[in-house]
């Protein structure tokens, strides 16, 4: 017998093999050796590590002879108690927090000197940082020497904005026990989508709700209203129900109108008036790349716009092969099962000096990607049967980085990865599924990637070096991303790397000629069609404590500029904003390998 077959006959009769999802997990212990030559236990449950492993210590935390205190008060002086206040430096190591005491106050002792950013955080209050009246505001940063103390660190916290109102039915009834949430558009896996960042609320016996401790924007409310009987989605054979609605009574995400908000606003009569619809049974098979039924797992589902919609139900993968969603409201969808390689968990009884190789054997096992089953549907209010989850076709991505060899000679493949990411319409559906390999030795690359539309993402880690295109067949997609669904199945890419890209810098002064330190910078295409958030074209800088800013990131085009004393970075990528400073904003031309120099002056708040 090989060495290979007895390993395999030992863990064979030592590996327990974890059943079905859903089963209570059995876990046993291995003492041994953890990573990092560190005594401790693993515990492992159907493979997975626990938390019972006793991780080394983190980093120390350094100590000084400096302090900042404080308080923390609303904005009508009264204390705010149980505030949680945390300070940052890089000097710092970590973080340190604390919490306010019944007159608000706070102190961090033992500091070390240096640089500190103060932070509060309170439910049902805006977040804010020390030197901020509001989220737009510049923070302030906090320095203290050796043995000096900072006290009267003081923030004021204003309340958090609300937006108050009631569900109804079509005849006019209160629902109760709606889910109610705020929702914000963002750019998310190349698309502008509403996803949920502010609170949620449940309807009371009268259909009210109150949506607090809100920050200042622009908002959206959606509800989803519980099955009558009160069960969990997806759980019941009921064919009539609501589908989830959009102020004002919408279910289309794209119809919601916004509701905007100020600092501590309160927004009422915001009356969602729901509609019933008949709701339809999808049902069908999961498939895997074997052409096998999937016994295991369940199906999720996501509108197909990718917006935040949880009042959709899912269901277990029976033993059969088979699902069936019950309660589907009409729209279009993505059906998605994830299903996981079986994982082992490694016995106790295990000799000690098979170890090493058994965890190996273990860590194999569930290192294996696990299998993206998925399905378009439209529901028009019938049922819809027979769907097939089915995995997801591979594309092979290869390339490879080509540049200057000789002002490239110090380059290593090293410095070098490459990244994919899924984008688009059936992204939110899939997930972001990013994946990111190293690049070979000879500046080859080559990745797999979901037949799907995917963004290529080179990286570089050299700040002389940046991309200038990535192309395949000769088109650049650098910006766009490439669809991958009627691909072949080997793509060939080539990222072209410079190190003289176009290049814009400058320094932000106040109207004294003073440097401001942590201003904003906001540059984007003059053409509104190529502002493709989360790409080079929309780059987000703040200055340094000189007041200077750098980017050379930017292709050549025509583009818009602007400088602002502090901003939040998600402000930068809201279309409404771009526009409503883009008549402010300084023209600026950059033809290829071509440095410009671009200083504002910029009226500080403080």
């Amino acid at each position: 017998m090989t060495p290979t077959s007895r390993l395999s006959a030992t863990l064979a009769a030592l590996v327990l093999i974890a059943g079905v999802a859903g089963r209570a997990a059995q876990q046993v212990q291995v003492q041994g050796v953890v990573p990092g030559g560190q005594g401790g236990v693993i515990t492992f449950s159907n493979g997975q590590p626990s938390d019972t492993f006793q991780a080394p210590p983190g980093p120390v935390l350094r100590t000084g002879t400096s302090h900042i205190s404080g308080r923390v008060l609303g904005v009508n002086g009264v204390p705010v108690r149980q505030a949680a206040v945390r300070i940052s430096a890089p000097q710092l190591g970590a973080s340190r927090s604390t919490v306010t005491d019944q007159d608000g106050r706070y102190e961090f002792r033992e500091l070390p000197a240096g640089r500190y950013m103060v932070s509060v955080t309170k439910a049902g209050f805006v977040n804010l940082n020390y030197g901020q009246a509001k989220p737009d505001d510049a923070p302030k940063p906090v320095v203290i020497a050796d043995g000096q103390g900072a006290d009267g660190v003081n923030i004021a916290l204003p309340r958090g904005a609300v937006i108050a109102g009631r569900v109804l039915d079509e005849f006019g009834e209160p629902v109760t026990d709606a889910q109610v949430m705020s929702l914000q558009r963002r750019f998310s896996q190349g698309q502008m989508r509403l996803v949920n960042l502010g609170r949620m609320a449940t309807t009371n016996d009268i259909g009210e709700f109150r949506l607090y401790g809100l920050m200042p924007g622009k908002y959206y409310v959606s509800v989803s209203a519980r099955p009558p009987f009160g069960g969990p989605p997806g759980t019941s054979d009921v064919r009539v129900g609501y589908a989830p609605t959009y102020y004002p009574a919408t279910a289309s995400a794209t119809d919601a109108q916004p509701i905007t908000i100020g600092l501590g606003e309160t927004v009422s009569g915001i009356d969602i008036a729901l509609t019933s619809t008949r709701l339809a049974t999808v049902s069908g098979s999961a498939i895997d790349s074997k052409g096998g039924m999937v016994r295991r797992g369940a199906v999720n589902v996501t509108t197909r716009d990718g917006a935040f919609s949880p009042g959709l139900p899912n269901a277990p993968i029976q033993d059969d092969g088979t699902f069936m969603l019950v309660g589907m409201p009409p729209g279009e969808y993505v059906l998605r099962a994830l299903v996981q390689p079986m994982n082992f968990a490694v016995a106790s009884s295990l000799p000690a000096d098979r170890l090493t190789a058994a965890r190996a054997e273990l860590e194999r096992a569930n290192a294996q990607q696990p299998e993206n089953l998925t399905a378009v549907v439209t529901v028009n209010g019938g049922d819809v049967s027979g769907v097939l989850l089915v995995p997801l076709r591979k594309i092979t991505v290869a390339g490879r980085f080509t540049f200057d060899p000789a002002a490239g000679a110090s380059l290593r493949s090293s410095m070098m990865s490459i990244n994919v990411t899924t984008i688009g319409g059936d992204a939110a559906g899939l997930g972001s599924m990013a994946q990111t390999q190293p690049v070979k030795e000879d500046f080859t690359f080559e990745i797999m990637a979901p037949a799907t539309e995917v963004a290529i993402k080179p990286i570089v880690r050299n700040s002389d070096w940046v991309v200038k295109a990535v192309r395949v067949s000769g088109v650049d997609v650098t910006d766009s991303g490439v669809d991958l669904r009627n691909a072949n199945n080997v793509l060939d890419v080539e990222v072209e790397l410079t190190n003289h890209p176009p290049e814009v810098s400058g320094v932000v002064s106040d109207s004294r000629g003073q440097p401001i330190a942590n201003a904003t910078i906001v540059i984007f295409p003059e053409d509104r069609r190529r502002w493709l958030f989360d790409t080079r074209l929309m780059p987000f800088v703040r200055t340094d404590l000189q007041g200077r800013y750098r980017v050379r990131t930017l292709p050549p085009g025509r583009y818009l500029a602007m400088a602002m004393e502090f901003t939040q970075p998600e402000r930068v990528q809201d279309p409404d904003f771009l526009e409503a400073i883009r008549a402010r904003a300084t023209p600026v031309t950059l033809a290829d390998q071509e440095a410009k120099t671009l200083n504002f002056t910029v009226a500080a708040t403080r």
